[in-house]
């Protein structure tokens, strides 16, 4: 695990961000699709919410 990550959680967040960026990834570099940042999003707001 990369020093800058000092939580765990924080670096697995950013580990599934990373790769999930990097399957809908297209030739124009588009970003993800909103429904899935929206997703995304609402996993951290429960995430957040548990800590």
């Amino acid at each position: 695990m990369p020093e800058e990550y000092y939580d765990k959680q924080d670096w697995l967040q950013r580990q599934v961000d990373s790769n999930l960026m990097r399957i809908y990834r297209q030739p124009c570099e588009s970003k993800l699709p909103d429904r899935m940042e929206q997703l995304l999003e609402k996993l951290r707001e429960k995430e957040a919410a548990r800590n």
